[in-house]
């Protein structure tokens, strides 16, 4: 379905009606929604809502939109909505103090006067991060008991907690015109950022950028590609010229045939 204002890219659509231990989750960007329904055996629906003019409408819009119109069971026994945000900061617990960190991240990120904070905590650190006051709002009035995470805290449990990362030195997600960038050593978060890019060029420059920044050695460093992007597009080839390792992400999962789609989702 398509109209002026958004896309809607359907990958898995079958009815669940009388389906038992369903869960929900969504991905919310300005410019996208990914919605995911699944349960121990399968995925239901799996679709995008992307959105081409993010300033005609609030993001609350398409919520309405998909819960209308392509969501109408609404019983999950999950639902947990990740928000990829460039509001956000990272702070070790041993300096991390809530009223402290909030300020900074007013300070650094300078957010719209309509977001709130909320926190995510995750190994040693924590994840400060605002998210929009209606779109909360909305989503608590829709769906029962949802919970809500930085996809920042969705990617990184995944790259440090799921054994096929524990020899990887770099995982690069793309998402839309975004990436976020994340680098470990022994198991210890080193980086996390999130990259808004237009081209190959931006994306391959900061990627370099970061590789120098860190001293890391492109000759034994494993880096790990995953998210909207495939084999075959040219940012990989072009990072496989700077970077011996460069594989794309590949889980363990039967949801999904293209495995190294939006891992934060569903792992």
């Amino acid at each position: 379905m398509f109209n002026a204002n958004y896309n809607i890219v359907k990958l898995v659509d079958e009815k669940i009606t009388e389906q038992k231990n369903l869960q929900l989750k969504l991905l919310i960007n300005e410019n996208f929604i990914v919605v995911v329904v699944f349960n121990s055996d399968k995925v239901f629906k799996f679709f995008e809502i992307e959105i081409t003019k993010p300033n005609l409408q609030p993001l609350q819009f398409y919520l309405d939109y998909i819960f209308e119109n392509l969501l109408a069971h609404k019983n999950f026994i999950n639902s947990e909505a990740f928000f990829l945000t460039e509001y956000f900061v990272i702070l070790p617990n041993v300096i991390y103090a809530k009223e402290e960190s909030e300020n900074l991240l007013k300070f650094t990120t300078q957010f719209p006067s309509n977001y709130v904070t909320r926190e995510d905590a995750l190994h040693d650190f924590k994840i400060v991060y605002a998210i929009n006051l209606d779109v909360k709002n909305y989503l608590e009035k829709t769906i029962k008991n949802i919970k809500f995470s930085s996809s920042a805290f969705g990617l990184l449990n995944v790259f440090l907690n799921k054994t096929e990362f524990t020899k990887t030195d770099a995982l690069i997600n793309f998402t839309a015109s975004q990436m976020e960038v994340v680098l470990k050593t022994e198991n210890k978060l080193q980086l996390y950022n999130l990259f808004k890019f237009n081209n190959d060029e931006d994306a391959l420059y900061y990627i370099l950028f970061i590789i120098e920044q860190y001293n890391l050695n492109v000759l034994t460093c494993k880096f790990c590609v995953c998210g909207q992007i495939d084999k075959n597009e040219s940012i990989v080839s072009k990072l496989k010229k700077y970077i011996k390792n460069v594989e794309i992400g590949n889980l363990n999962t039967n949801y999904f045939t293209s495995k190294h789609l939006y891992y934060s989702l569903i792992n």
